[in-house]
């Protein structure tokens, strides 16, 4: 089964090469664009035309501008109406014998560190323009980096729970496909950003985690530099597009519009 994986297109254009898809996969990990905008619908459905089907988890942009359940819902309703679109945030999906979880995975901010978290919610937009609250207020207030390190903690327990539910019920065979946004590993942290406070709001030092797991695949976006290592047996593979720049260009000069991996 042949997968083409992009993220953080963020609204732009020209990000896949050209070619046959109708047996291919198209995994977006996030921040294809901000649900609230009319271009997102539009884009998904054109993609849906193009491939075999459309897997999308989102990312922290998806939520601009709106709230997580509100968001979570136009989504939802999207894969109700788009045959083909399938939206992953704490659900599991199989395609072909291949199981796919995805969940948008937020941070621990380096395992709950005070001073990360206080960062965070000063420097990181997604505590500006995103809302939280309960279904029948949601939007209460701001989200905080409270809010997504106790999402974090419960994304991290539903993939491990239903990859672990799935194996005991098939014996383990089949393939594993994890999709999150935020990235599993400080592995997948530029060098040029080595030293940066804010790496624990776009990485988790989940390795041994993913180890233990023993996936097969796991893709992620957000970090905007393209990765492709082991952990383990598990291959991470990031392939983000970045912003696009006035003349065109994406900001991720390694992004790879032809990335296909096969499983």
């Amino acid at each position: 089964m042949k997968f083409v994986v992009t993220s953080d297109v963020h609204g732009g254009t020209d990000y896949l090469h050209s070619g046959d898809y109708s047996d291919v996969v198209l995994i977006i990990a996030g921040d294809f664009d901000e649900v609230k905008r009319s271009r997102y619908r539009t884009g998904i459905e054109s993609l849906c035309k193009q491939f075999k089907n459309v897997v999308l988890v989102p990312g922290n942009h998806e939520y601009y501008g709106s709230n997580i359940h509100k968001t979570h819902k136009v989504l939802s309703d999207m894969q109700d109406e788009i045959p083909n679109f399938i939206f992953l945030q704490n659900k599991f999906v199989w395609l072909d014998g291949v199981l796919l979880v995805g969940s948008t995975l937020w941070t621990d901010f380096d395992k709950g560190n005070s001073l990360t978290k206080f960062d965070a919610r000063l420097k990181m937009n997604d505590y500006k323009h995103i809302r939280h609250g309960t279904t029948s207020e949601p939007w209460r207030k701001k989200l905080t980096p409270d809010d997504t390190e106790f999402m974090h903690h419960k994304d991290k327990q539903f993939i491990k729970n239903s990859i672990d539910t799935v194996r005991f019920m098939h014996d383990n065979d089949f393939k594993v496909i994890v999709v999150t946004h935020h990235a599993p590993s400080y592995q997948s942290v530029s060098p040029k950003y080595k030293n940066d406070s804010l790496n624990g709001c776009y990485c988790s030092d989940m390795d041994q985690y993913i180890e233990d797991l023993g996936a097969d695949v796991w893709i992620h976006g957000h970090v905007h530099s393209s990765f492709d290592y082991h952990i383990g047996k598990t291959r991470i593979i990031c392939n983000p597009r970045g912003y696009e720049s006035y003349s065109g260009a994406c900001e991720n000069f390694d992004y790879n519009p032809k990335f296909v991996f096969e499983i």
